[in-house]
């Protein structure tokens, strides 16, 4: 069968999902009477070299762009380094199997690139589509080459991520065998040409060039996403079964908060960051749709912030429970407890708060817009209603100070019941960003695109600087990764204590009529603590940040005194934590004690528990 237009997923990317982008491209081509393919190339890089190590490719450090690494010869304009001198400084943490299967791979590449040319060529397009973002591009380049050697005819095209801005004219510049590039949202650009190049095919001008493209100012008006060829190629992987698959969707695109105060950090939106959401009865039917159509129950919002509207308008909809189907979603950390309960009964079981640091003057210096207790109230939130949190702690961060970090090694141990970050990583500087649109305004002198770039395209420093898209930079720290050794050894300890299963308890439950605290971090000053009534009011009262003063001045059924005793001893017993304003219970309220003969078993262990 022949189609008008193939679109690619190239590798590297996961399998565990579809490509988003092209799947709607897919969608509106077809809309407009055209026939298009998606080849997911991906697939069969993962079929080929094995699903596992295209897992780590795409999802670990991508940076270093291993993945585009491998397709490196058959782009670069200089000599590129060699494999040792390339993972050189990488040992600390590339793994000896997979150094030994970059070997491989590299050596092995050329079958797998002809089996993904000819299967295209075979669909006789008059367009070929690539979409690029992080570790797509060189494979991309790959391909167009080798489609262009075999079919001068076929037309080229470029989009994605990595071909925003200056990113995609030098690309085009660089690089013959693309015709065409799309820089930005194309949903309107792309279909347009295509109608171009298929009611004037014999009077178009052909004129390598850049498409600008204009945001979608109502992305609820676009189609739902064709899956159809991701689950057809995927039925033929030997690894089908053993995927835990989400289907990606879009409920807003920008970012709500960027636009009220840009995250110094952060360049994900481009052009693009004015916060469009989907209306939710869209949103509530395009899910429908899809897990009626191809019976998954699990859901990831590539969204960059919810829209906290949603908490209720779609997230508050019975349907959704109904289906008990599950959601990944980048929120912002201030949402409330109930705001977290509502989200976690209608299956929202895994979220990326954004956290990044737990100091508010290091909150501050990124303009992450909340405070350092209410992100660790979060974390807690969380673990109550049992759903994951992906975070980070980051470092290099401008107008830091040592002082900062030091007091991570006070608070962290304190919150070891919790789910521990991934790491503690130096911040990256990504185009688009504060840190490099106005890098002057943030100290921070002397960008250059991460070594990487240099290594993997083979590329003068001048063109290198257009295609980046992560760079480093000299930032205003007196910082250095040894200050941060005893951090990181805290976090080191904390994940394996947390993932094998040996996590710390800071506990809150009742039994005979008493109220106890289980506390097994490992800097308890006691493993049970019997909770008087004061006791038990305060730590209620601040489930959630509170006012210290308003606390003080409130009336109570409580002596004042004695409040201010049951408050003093549990900040003593690290039961709480309190700032000059707030104050924030760090005890889990009875939820993750599943076992009332773990309980018993505590209490009669502990000589100091009196009944």
């Amino acid at each position: 069968m022949t189609y008008d237009i193939v679109l690619v997923a190239s590798p590297v990317l996961s399998s565990s999902r579809p490509a988003l982008g092209v799947s709607i491209l897919k969608s509106i081509l077809v809309e407009s009477g055209y026939s298009c393919k998606i080849v997911y190339a991906n697939l069969v890089f993962a079929e080929v070299f094995g699903n596992e190590f295209n897992e780590y490719l795409s999802e670990k450090n991508v940076e270093y762009l291993l993945g585009d690494w491998l397709f490196s010869d058959g782009i670069k304009k200089y000599e590129v380094a060699k494999l040792d001198s390339y993972i050189e400084g990488l040992e600390g943490w590339l793994p000896t199997e997979v150094k030994s299967k970059l070997y491989f791979v590299k050596e092995n590449i050329g079958d797998y690139l002809t089996k993904i040319v000819d299967q295209i060529i075979e669909l006789s397009p008059k367009i070929v589509g690539f979409s690029t973002t992080f570790q797509q591009t060189i494979s991309s380049l790959v391909l167009a080459k080798a489609i262009k050697k075999l079919d001068s005819q076929i037309i080229t095209c470029f989009g994605g991520a990595n071909c925003e801005g200056s990113m995609g004219l030098k690309l085009l510049n660089l690089y013959r065998q693309i015709d065409y590039v799309f820089s930005g949202e194309s949903e309107k650009s792309f279909p347009a040409f295509v109608k171009m190049v298929f009611e004037n095919s014999k009077n178009i001008s052909f004129a390598r060039q850049v498409i600008p493209s204009t945001p979608t100012e109502n992305i609820s008006v676009l189609p739902a996403p064709d899956f159809e060829d991701y689950f057809e190629q995927l039925s033929l992987c030997s690894f089908e079964s053993k995927l835990d698959i989400y289907l990606p969707i879009e409920t807003s695109r920008g970012c709500w908060w960027g636009a009220k105060q840009h995250c110094t950090f952060c360049g994900l939106n481009g052009d693009s960051i004015q916060f469009r959401p989907k209306s939710p009865t869209s949103s509530l039917e395009q899910i429908q749709f899809l897990h009626n159509k191809w019976g998954v129950k699990k859901f990831m919002a590539v969204d960059n912030i919810m829209d906290n509207s949603y908490v209720e308008h779609v997230f508050g909809e019975q349907s959704l429970i109904d289906e008990k189907l599950e959601f990944f979603y980048e929120i912002k950390s201030n949402l409330n407890f109930n705001q977290m309960f509502k989200l976690s009964n209608a299956g929202v079981r895994w979220v990326q708060p954004g956290i990044e640091a737990l100091n508010d003057e290091l909150l501050k210096f990124i303009k992450k817009g909340v405070s350092a207790i209410q992100n660790i109230a979060m974390l807690k939130y969380c673990k109550q209603l049992n759903i994951r949190v992906s975070w980070n702690l980051l470092w290099g961060i401008s107008n830091e100070d040592k002082s900062h970090y030091e007091s991570y090694e006070r608070i962290l141990p304190l919150i070891e019941h919790l789910e521990p970050p991934n790491g503690i990583f130096k911040i990256r500087i990504d185009r688009f960003s504060p840190y490099f649109e106005k890098a002057d305004s943030f100290g921070i002198s002397n960008i250059s695109p991460k070594v990487s770039y240099m290594e993997v395209f083979g590329l003068s420093k001048e063109d290198v600087f257009d295609v980046a898209y992560f760079f480093d930079g000299d930032v205003n720290s007196n910082v250095k990764a040894k200050d941060l050794l005893g951090v990181s050894s805290i976090i080191k300890n904390w994940k394996t204590s947390y993932f094998n299963e040996e996590r710390a308890l800071l506990v809150m439950f009742e039994s005979e009529g008493n109220s106890f605290i289980i506390d097994t971090r490992r800097w308890a000053s006691k493993l049970c603590f019997v909770l008087t009534q004061e006791s038990l009011f305060i730590l209620k009262y601040f489930r959630e940040p509170r006012s210290i003063e308003v606390f003080r001045n409130s009336p109570s059924q409580f002596c004042s005194i004695k409040l201010q005793e049951s408050l003093k001893e549990l900040v003593e017993h690290n039961y709480m934590l309190l700032n000059d304003k707030v104050g924030l219970s760090l005890v889990i309220d009875e939820t993750n004690i599943k076992n009332d003969q773990l309980t018993i078993d505590i209490i009669d262990k502990d000589a100091s528990y009196v009944g």
